[in-house]
Order: structure tokens, then sequence, then C-alpha cells
């Protein structure tokens, strides 16, 4: 009898205990919950050891440097007072076949170089070259070139372009920033084809493509980002500074936690629907980019392991200041949910708004021929790495 006694006692003693212990684990910490989705990559924020220009120097780019005030070059200008000038090395790219040529590390002599009408003399463009420089991940490099990939096998060369930024990515750990502006142009506009120029005078957009590793995104936003019209951010290693208060749920009888807006994880107590609206401040992005959103969710068993996960899209709409969000909640028996929500970047409206498919008159050349098309291609073709889309994420953790 003692002995039965006793053996309750241990099973009591170990049932309770393990009961504890469910509990504070089940507690999760922000970093718990978040790497249950996946580990988090730390990064530091760092300054470049060099930094790479690198200027398309075909013919179809001479009209900035003709144009009225020069604004091309000025943008050039105010770029590298940003800019240690001992970090700089000046690269040019063009016609198919050939290399990435460096032509100076001395800012004075870089800049004449560009300021040159002879220095863009090349009958057609590869950019595909320049990434035979960007194996070097202490450097930071920037490209900048009017978008057109003017040869013969043009297609097949932004094919190329596509693939190499995704090897990239993926192989650097990078990111890559398309920012763009207009300028003055004043020259002869040259078609994709190379045939059927003709004079133009008036506003082009032309490109700075930027890319590096992940470490170096800071020193691009603080010191480049503010000089132009648009970007396209793909690779970021930290979301946008969305806050996420105040949010809402449609149904009054929920309880909310609502922790401090600097919390990694919003908390959801008591919920009583099966969905979730949530709004978003989204004072610096909302009208720059064309969002899609996707729900990962996962729910906890008795051990505190995920027991099964669920994707779904969802609906995500920008309202004024706002990205709305409405999360249906599948099926899940558990107490606990896990939820990440994404926001995946997509073709942004002002691709579509500089972009053209007919590059043989005057309206034509106030945009890129064919951009919206291979930045759509780039996209797509980043889609079973869509982490790299992803423009903020937000972890949720909802008790039933």
């Amino acid at each position: 009898m003692k002995k039965n006694y006793i053996t309750l006692c241990l099973l009591i003693i170990v049932f309770f205990t393990a009961c504890t212990k469910f509990s504070e684990k089940c507690n999760l910490t922000d970093n718990e919950i978040i790497n249950l989705f996946g580990n988090i990559k730390e990064y530091s924020n760092e300054d470049p050891d060099k930094i790479n220009l690198i200027f398309d120097c075909s013919k179809s780019f001479k009209g900035f440097i003709n144009g009225k005030g020069c604004d091309f070059i000025r943008k050039i200008h105010s770029i590298c007072v940003t800019i240690p000038e001992e970090k700089i090395n000046f690269y040019k790219v063009g016609n198919v076949g050939t290399e990435l040529k460096f032509f100076s590390n001395n800012l004075i002599e870089g800049l004449k170089h560009i300021q040159n009408k002879d220095f863009y003399g090349d009958s057609n463009t590869d950019l595909n070259p320049i990434f035979n420089v960007m194996d070097d991940t202490t450097a930071i490099n920037f490209l900048f070139t009017d978008g057109i990939f003017s040869s013969q096998d043009s297609e097949i060369n932004q094919l190329k372009f596509i693939k190499n930024i995704k090897n990239y990515l993926i192989k650097n750990d990078g990111f890559m920033i398309i920012f763009e502006a207009k300028a003055e142009f004043n020259g002869l506009y040259w078609t994709q084809t190379g045939t059927q120029n003709f004079e133009f005078i008036g506003d082009r957009p032309f490109l700075c493509i930027v890319f590096g590793n992940k470490k170096y995104i800071r020193f691009v936003e603080e010191n480049i980002e503010n000089k132009f019209e648009n970007c396209l951010y793909l690779g970021k290693k930290h979301n946008y500074k969305l806050e996420y208060e105040p949010y809402y749920n449609i149904n009054i009888n929920n309880d909310f936690d609502l922790n401090n807006k600097n919390d990694k994880i919003m908390r959801i107590a008591n919920l009583k629907s099966d969905s979730i609206v949530i709004y978003l401040k989204a004072k610096k992005i909302a009208n720059k980019i064309n969002i899609s959103s996707k729900a990962e969710f996962k729910t906890l068993s008795s051990k505190c392991m995920e027991t099964k996960t669920y994707e779904e899209n969802i609906k995500s709409e920008i309202i004024d200041q706002y990205i709305k969000s409405t999360i249906i909640i599948p099926p899940m028996n558990k107490d606990i949910k896990l939820i990440k929500l994404s926001y995946i970047q997509e073709m942004p409206q002002w691709i579509v708004n500089i972009s053209t498919n007919d590059d043989k008159n005057e309206s034509g050349a106030r945009k890129i021929y064919n951009f919206n098309n291979w930045i759509n291609a780039l996209l797509e073709n980043l889609n079973d790495i869509y982490e790299y889309k992803t423009v903020a994420s937000y972890h949720i953790m909802v008790r039933s």
C-alpha cells in the first residue's frame, strides 16, 4: 500500500511538473515564436569598403549629357558628395560581347570621363558583364542606365540579366534596389532594335540600380534614397517601419492585448470569431508600392511543437495611409495559433507609368521600352524565394 501511495505521489509530481513546464514553455518569447517560422538572420549595419560606379556607355545615353542644365550629371554629383572619395571606382559597360571596363579610381578624373560626350559611343548594350565585378561582397555597385537593352538579342540579354540578378541575390545574400529619376534629354533617341532612331528633346527617365550585401542597405537608405523619385527594393534585410497601433477587429467581442508597438509580436486574446482585421499605418510606403499578402499559420500541441502548417493568400488593400488586412483563420483545434503575415512586393504603379510598348514615337521616348515586362518577369522569377519580395512581415499569437 505504501509503495502504491509513493508511486501515485510521484505520478502527480511528474504531471504537475510537466504542466508547469508546458505552461512556461508555451509562454513563448518573441524570438521563439518568430523562429518557429524559420530562423531570422541578423545583419549588422556597415559601410562598404568599395563603391563601384558603373555607367552604360551606349550611344542611347549620350542625349542625357546634352540636356539643358545636365540633370543627369548633377544627380551623379549629388551621389558622389555623400560617398568617401577614396572608396570610388569607375567602370563602363556597353557593347554585346565586351567585358566590364575599369577606367578610373580618381573622383575628378572619373567625372570628367562621364561628362564627355565621346564616352557614350557603343552601338548597343548588354548589362550582364556587370556581374563579373560583383563577387566582392565588401562593395556596393551602382549601375546607371537608360534601361534599354539595345541589341539584336535584347530579349535574350534581358532574360540573362533576370537570371543573373536572382543568382546574385542568393549567392551573395544580397539586395537590389532600382531607383528612377527623370532628366533633360537632347539627342538621338535609340529604339531597342537600333532602327528608326530619331531626334528627341524632353525629359526621359533613367535608372540607378544598386546591388550589395544586405549589411549595406542602411548606407543606401541614408545616403541615396532621398535623391530619387521612385524606388523598388528587393531583398530588404528588415521591415519598413509600419506601426501597428491602432489595430482593430471587426468583432467587438474580441479582447486585445495591446502590447507596445515596438514589440515583435501582436497578441490577441479570447478570439471569438474566425477572422481578424488589422490596419497597419504605412506612411512611408502606402503610395509607393503595390502589394499582395499571405498568411502562414501554425498550431501548438501539448509539447509546444508545431503540429500543422497552413498557408493562405489573404486580402489586403491600401486605404489612405493604412494597409487593411483581413485574415480568415482556417479550422484549427488548438488553443494557441501563430500567424506570420507577410506583405509581398508586386509591380509598383510607377514602373507601369514609365513603361511603353512602342518606342518609335515621341511619347515612347519619354518612357522606358518594355520596362514593366522585364520587371514583371523578375518578380515572377523570385516567387520561389518570396522572402526577397517581402517588404514587411508581422507575427501574431492568438489565444482562443
